[in-house]
């Protein structure tokens, strides 16, 4: 059965409710596209942040690296100045012991091989003791974060859906 309108239009008995149930399913649709997108969006920025945090971990890791290395050499160098420091000493200690020696003889057979080895280590003290550091107690890296900080500023949607056409 049909029905005309005040327009001498014929409609199809019920058309009034069948467009008033379209556009409640339109509505619930739309409601849940964008609570889909959104939940997309989400994801995706979560996506990032979990990839930001795992390269900051990585980042981490290697500069807790480098200072390792840094205070391995440091102390390295350190335990070679104290050996020489100690090598040193001894030889001084002695040169005092045989100055104390109230042989005069033996003090005579000794002095010379003294006096070169003395002569020997102050040659070689300043070529084994380099005092400059043997890393730099610096890190000489920086973090480029601004090609990050643009893209990610840049950050914006594209159109990859083909529109339907609605019949």
């Amino acid at each position: 059965m049909q029905r005309q309108d005040k327009k001498n239009c014929i409609f199809p008995k019920g058309i009034k409710f069948c467009s008033h149930s379209i556009a409640i399913f339109a509505s619930r649709l739309a409601i849940e596209n964008s609570l889909n997108f959104e939940t997309e969006i989400s994801s995706q920025c979560d996506n990032l942040i979990a990839t930001i945090k795992t390269r900051k971990q990585q980042l981490l890791t290697f500069a807790r690296k480098e200072k390792d290395y840094k205070l391995r050499i440091l102390r390295e160098q350190v335990m070679a100045c104290t050996a020489k420091l100690q090598q040193t000493t001894g030889l001084i200690q002695f040169c005092i012991e045989a100055l104390k020696d109230n042989d005069n003889m033996s003090y005579l057979q000794i002095g010379s091989s003294l006096i070169n080895r003395v002569s020997n280590v102050e040659m070689t003290w300043h070529k084994d003791m380099n005092t400059s550091p043997w890393v730099s107690p610096e890190f000489d890296l920086t973090l480029d974060c601004q090609p990050v900080l643009m893209a990610i500023e840049q950050l914006n949607f594209s159109q990859m859906k083909l529109t339907k056409n609605v019949i």
